[in-house]
């Protein structure tokens, strides 16, 4: 399936959630990040469970020490 993430194509398998998509890119370890999916913010809580869909709209960003 397509998405778009940050403003970027990408390709996931069907069922990826938030957590494949940040482990497919090598994120999912980083401390500060915050996602969001159609400008929903997903908690991070949820990111294992919230499954992303063709055509979504992912922002992914992380925060930085000293703004």
């Amino acid at each position: 399936m397509e998405i778009q993430v940050n403003d970027q194509a990408f390709t996931l398998t069907d069922g990826d959630t938030v957590f494949d998509l940040l482990r497919e890119r090598g994120m999912s370890n980083r401390p500060g990040l915050a996602v969001a999916i159609n400008e929903q913010v997903i908690p991070a809580i949820d990111w294992s469970v919230c499954r992303i869909k063709d055509g979504d709209r992912v922002l992914i960003i992380q925060a930085t020490p000293g703004g």
